[in-house]
């Protein structure tokens, strides 16, 4: 018996989710995570106090020591997300 090992194309799936960004709003969160590598509770957990737009930095993390409190970078491709959720938060005068 032959085992065909299959590699995810990544490119292939991102493309895919920024195509339907306007369809399914979820699409956002998931983009965010793909881009910055944090989990769905930590996202859910982001002060707005450690975001920094300027600087294009997210301070956030936790489970493993390493990960927490870890400088994260703003990926150019989701800045306008990051800012768009940004200025929600404020709007509702949420800390998070």
């Amino acid at each position: 018996m032959k085992w065909k090992i299959t590699v995810p194309n990544i490119f292939h799936t991102l493309t895919k989710r920024w195509k339907n960004i306007d369809r399914y709003p979820i699409i956002e969160a998931v983009l965010f995570q793909c881009y910055t590598g944090m989990r769905p509770q930590e996202v859910g957990l982001i002060k707005m106090e450690n975001v920094n737009l300027e600087d294009r930095t997210i301070i956030g993390g936790m489970k493993t020591q390493a990960g927490t409190n870890r400088l994260v970078p703003i990926h150019s491709r989701i800045l306008e997300i990051v800012k768009d959720k940004y200025k929600l938060a404020q709007s509702l005068q949420s800390d998070y």
